[in-house]
């Protein structure tokens, strides 16, 4: 059974985003994509074999690169 709560401020803990990795979340669509995040928006994405993902608008210009977490699949 996978972790299913935020912080307040919209951030992951650890063990929420372990729960996201591998694949043991319960909620996985609730936490990933493009979610509210305190007072903003935050994109977050597990994308096996990925060393880069860049967050691009529908028309396809760029808005920014995600972080990735810890040498993981994990980008936000």
């Amino acid at each position: 059974m996978g972790a299913t709560k935020a912080g307040t401020d919209g951030q992951l803990n650890e063990r929420e985003i372990t729960a996201l990795i591998d694949g043991s979340h319960r909620d996985p669509f609730a936490r990933l994509g493009l979610q509210k995040a305190g007072k903003g928006w935050v994109a977050r994405a597990v994308v096996p074999g990925a060393e880069r993902v860049r967050a691009t608008t529908l028309a396809g210009a760029a808005v920014g690169d995600l972080k990735r977490h810890a040498e993981t699949r994990f980008f936000e």
